[in-house]
C-alpha cells in the first residue's frame, strides 16, 4: 500500500471485488516489477481469455427474461449462463457481465464469495432504459429540469420556492438520490451525471461529481442542511433494526457469583450502552481486580433472530446525530446495560510485583452495588501527580496544547477519591508499566467531542421526499476535550479493559476456544524486511528513549513520524503479540459486547466452555470473524468519514453563513485564525504545501498552503486560516499566515 503497510487479501475474494482488476495500475505495476515470468503470465493469460468469453457470448440480457426471482446469486447466474458448473473463469465473466448491465441487475454489496444481484422489475428497467435514451425527447425530464433550476436559482437567493413535484418528478429525484450509492459504472450515474446535471448547466461543473450531484439535492430541499450526504453512499449499514424479545434463560444461573463489593460504572456523560464496571476486592493478602461487562448472551445465542441481527450489523455505528446500535436499543436499555441489570460476565485478576498477570479467572456474576460516574467526575477524583511531576515539566517534548489542558485541570479543586478506585488506578499505573517494559508507546493527540443539542429529525435515507424542506436551524457543537491518554480517568479503564483482553486470551488458550486474537507485528520484525530498516530502527529507538516513563506519552508529531513504520494490525486464530500495545503473549476483544459483535462471540465461546457445551468450531469461528472484521472496517470507515462531514460543516458556519457554491471562503463574516502544528512537508518545495494538524478540531490532519516567505519544517506551530472548505468531498484547505 501507499504507506509502506501490508494488506492480505484472500484469493477468493479478489474475483468479484473490482470487475477491471487486471487492468488497474496497482496490477500492472507489479507485474512489471515481477522478478519471474511465471508471477505475471498466469494474469496474463487470465485477462485475454476472459476477454475473448466475454465478447464472444453476451447471454445477460436473454438470463434477464428467463428470470421470475427478484434476487440471484453469482453461482445461480453463472450456472444459467454456461449451462455447466462454472469455472473461476465463467464467474469472473458472469460478475463482469452483470455489473455491466446494471439497467436490468443491481450488486447487492457484503457477500464477496458469492455475490447477490437484485433483479430490477421491468417497469423499473424501461424508465432508466427511456431516460437513459437522449436520441428521442423525454417531455417529462425536461419539464423536472426547469422546475429544479427555478428552485436551485431562487434558493441561491435566500428564497425556498414551493413547488408542485408530479409523480414523473418524485421518480427523477430519487434516481438522483439511488446515484449517490451505487457504482460508478451504474447505469444511475450515466443518467444523473451525464444527462440531468448536464442539462442544469451552468449551475453545476462541467464535469458533475458527487459534490455537485449533492449540492443539486440538497438547493432543490430533497436533503435539509441536516442530512449527512455521507450516509447516502453507504445506506445497507443504516438498516433499522427488528424489535425480537429474547427467550430470558440464564443458563449460567448455578455458576454465578455475587459480588458484595462497590462496583464503578464509568462512561462519557452521553453514553448509550453503559458494558462495563470495575472493583476491587481484597481476600486475604490478596487484591483481585474485577472487571465486570455486561452479559446479553444470557439472553440469546447463535441460533436466535437477535444474534443473527447482531452479526449481520457487526458493529454500532455511531455519528453526530444518532447511532444505529447492533441491538435493540430498548433491550439493552430494559435486560442488558448495566444501568438496567446486574448480570456480568467478571474477568478478574491479580498482578504480580512487576504489574504482569500472576493469576486470572472469569466467572459469570452479579453485582449488587455500582455507582455510575463519568470521565470528567473521576478526573476531579483520581491523583494527578504522575503527570504533574514529570510530563508538566518536560511538556517542551509533547505537543503545545499538552500543558495548557493540564494548567486548566490542575486548577480545578481535587475532591474525595474512593479507596477502591485510588488503588486501582495504582495497579493500572503498574500494569502499564509493565506493557512499556515491553515497547508499549502512546500518542498525546487531541480530541473533540462533535454532537448536537436538538434532536435531529429522521435522515433523508428513510425519509419519504414530496416536497422541498429548508426548515431545520439545528446546528452542530464542536468542544475539545482532555487528550485520552492525559486523562487519568481514560487511562485507568482504558488499562482495565486491556487486562480484561489478556484474560480472555489467557482463557481461550487454555481451553482451545477458537476466537480472534487481536495483533500487530512489532516494529523491529516489521523492519527486518523492510528497505527502510536502518532509518526505522533508528528513528524508534530514540522514541522509545525519549517517551514519558510513567505513562508511554510521545508527541502527536513524533508518533506521526512513526506511523510509516508500523505494521497494521490484524486477527489471528493462534495467541499473538501486540507490538504497539505492549503485549508480548495474546489480547482478545471482550469488553463491549454490547456494541461489538465480535466480543458477543467471544462472550458465547467462554460461557461455552464455563459450562462444559460444545462451542463454534474453528471453521465456523474463522467464517465469522472475517465476515465481521471485513463489516467492521466499512462502519469505522462510514464513522470516520460523517465525523469528518460535520466538523467541516462546522468549519464552513464558523467562517460564513453564505458560502459560495464552490465552497471557497470569498466574503468572511468573522477572522477566525487556528494554531496548527506542521506533521509532514511535501517533498516537492515548488508546490508550498504541507500536511497539518489542527488541535481545535481534534485529530483533524489536512493540507495548508505555505507562506513564500517562511520556512517551515516538521513540529513547527503556525498560525492558519480557512483557504477552501468543502463538506460534501471533505476537503479542507487552509493557508498560512
Amino acid at each position: 500500500m501507499p504507506n509502506g503497510h501490508t494488506k492480505h487479501i484472500f484469493q477468493k475474494h479478489i474475483h468479484f471485488r473490482y470487475p477491471h482488476w487486471t487492468q488497474t495500475s496497482i496490477v500492472q505495476k507489479q507485474l512489471h516489477q515481477a522478478r519471474e515470468k511465471s508471477d505475471w503470465m498466469h494474469l496474463t493469460r487470465f485477462n485475454q481469455y476472459s476477454r475473448e468469453l466475454l465478447y464472444h457470448k453476451n447471454p445477460a440480457l436473454g438470463l434477464y427474461h428467463q428470470l421470475s426471482q427478484d434476487k440471484i446469486s453469482l453461482m445461480e447466474a453463472s450456472k444459467l449462463m454456461f449451462k455447466r458448473d462454472p469455472s473461476p473463469m465463467d464467474l469472473y465473466v458472469t460478475f463482469k457481465r452483470l455489473k455491466e448491465t446494471s439497467s436490468h441487475f443491481v450488486h447487492l454489496k457484503g457477500n464477496l464469495e458469492n455475490p447477490e444481484f437484485l433483479v430490477r422489475p421491468l417497469p423499473i428497467v424501461e424508465f432508466l432504459m427511456t431516460t437513459s435514451n437522449q436520441k428521442t425527447r423525454n417531455p417529462s425530464l425536461e419539464s423536472f429540469v426547469i422546475k429544479a433550476k427555478e428552485i436551485i436559482l431562487q434558493s441561491r437567493q435566500g428564497k425556498h420556492l414551493q413547488q408542485d413535484l408530479s409523480q414523473s418528478d418524485l421518480e427523477y429525484i430519487q434516481l438522483m438520490k439511488s446515484a449517490l450509492e451505487t457504482d460508478k459504472q451504474s447505469i444511475e450515474r450515466h443518467i444523473v451525471m451525464n444527462i440531468i446535471l448536464k442539462k442544469l448547466e451552468p449551475l453545476y461543473s462541467i464535469r458533475p461529481d458527487d459534490g455537485d450531484l449533492v449540492q443539486c439535492l440538497r438547493e432543490i430541499g430533497v436533503l435539509s442542511r441536516l442530512d449527512n450526504p455521507i450516509l447516502l453512499k453507504q445506506p445497507h449499514l443504516l438498516i433499522p433494526l427488528t424489535n425480537h424479545e429474547p427467550v430470558d434463560r440464564d443458563d449460567c444461573e448455578r455458576l454465578r457469583h455475587t459480588f458484595d463489593c462497590p462496583a464503578f460504572v464509568i462512561d462519557g456523560e452521553n453514553a448509550k450502552e453503559l458494558d462495563d464496571a470495575i472493583s476491587l476486592e481484597t481476600i486475604g493478602d490478596q487484591e483481585w481486580i474485577h472487571i465486570h461487562i455486561a452479559d446479553p448472551t444470557r439472553l440469546m445465542g447463535p441460533q436466535d433472530p437477535i444474534w443473527k441481527e447482531a452479526q449481520a450489523k457487526s458493529s454500532t455505528l455511531y455519528l453526530p446525530e444518532r447511532h444505529y446500535p447492533i441491538l435493540p436499543p430498548v433491550l439493552t436499555k430494559s435486560k442488558m446495560d448495566l444501568g438496567s441489570t446486574p448480570y456480568c460476565l467478571t474477568f478478574s485478576c491479580r498482578l504480580d510485583t512487576n504489574g504482569d498477570i500472576l493469576d486470572y479467572k472469569i466467572q459469570p456474576s452479579y453485582i449488587k452495588h455500582y455507582t455510575r460516574m463519568t470521565y470528567d467526575q473521576l478526573d476531579q477524583q483520581l491523583s494527578w501527580s504522575h503527570l504533574q511531576d514529570k510530563i508538566y515539566r518536560t511538556s517542551q517534548k509533547l505537543s503545545p496544547w499538552v500543558k495548557t489542558q493540564l494548567e486548566q485541570q490542575l486548577r480545578k479543586p481535587q475532591l474525595e477519591c474512593h479507596p477502591s478506585l485510588s488503588r486501582l488506578q495504582q495497579l493500572g499505573l503498574q500494569h502499564l508499566q509493565w506493557r512499556l517494559i515491553n515497547n508499549c508507546m502512546q500518542s498525546d493527540q487531541p480530541d473533540v467531542d462533535v454532537y448536537f443539542e436538538e434532536t435531529i429529525p429522521e435522515t433523508a435515507i428513510t425519509r419519504t421526499f414530496d416536497h422541498p424542506n429548508f426548515t431545520n436551524k439545528a446546528s452542530v457543537q464542536v468542544k475539545q476535550k482532555m487528550a485520552q491518554n492525559l486523562s487519568p480517568a481514560s487511562a485507568l479503564v482504558s488499562e482495565m479493559m486491556i487486562l480484561a483482553g489478556r484474560v480472555a486470551a489467557k482463557h481461550c488458550l487454555e481451553h482451545k476456544l477458537p476466537v480472534g486474537y487481536r495483533g500487530q507485528m512489532s516494529i523491529e520484525a516489521h523492519l527486518n524486511s523492510s528497505d527502510q530498516k536502518e532509518t526505522g530502527l533508528l528513528r524508534y529507538h530514540k522514541l522509545l528513549q525519549e517517551r514519558d516513563p510513567t505513562t508511554g506519552i510521545i508527541s502527536t508529531v513524533d508518533y506521526e513520524t512513526l506511523l510509516p513504520y508500523m505494521a497494521p494490525a490484524y486477527h489471528s486464530f493462534e495467541p499473538v503479540g501486540h507490538g504497539s500495545m505492549g503485549i508480548p503473549t495474546g489480547y482478545v476483544k471482550s469488553t463491549s459486547p454490547l456494541r461489538r459483535f465480535q466480543d458477543l462471540f467471544t462472550h458465547h465461546q467462554i460461557k461455552s466452555s464455563l459450562l462444559s457445551r460444545k462451542h463454534l468450531d474453528l471453521q465456523e469461528s474463522k467464517q465469522i470473524i472475517i465476515q465481521s472484521e471485513q463489516h467492521d472496517r466499512k462502519v469505522q470507515d462510514l464513522s470516520r468519514q460523517a465525523h469528518r462531514y460535520w466538523l467541516l460543516q462546522w468549519l464552513l458556519e464558523q467562517e460564513t453563513p453564505l458560502p459560495r457554491i464552490d465552497y471557497s471562503i470569498q466574503k468572511r463574516t468573522r477572522n477566525n485564525f487556528y494554531q496548527a502544528i506542521v506533521i509532514n512537508i511535501d517533498p516537492m518545495p515548488l508546490k508550498r504545501t504541507f500536511m497539518i494538524l489542527v488541535p481545535r478540531l481534534g485529530y483533524f490532519k489536512t493540507y495548508c498552503i505555505g507562506n513564500p516567505f517562511h520556512r517551515i519544517k516538521i513540529g513547527d506551530q503556525i498560525q492558519v486560516m480557512v483557504e477552501k472548505v468543502d463538506p460534501t468531498r471533505l476537503h479542507c484547505v487552509f493557508r498560512q499566515i
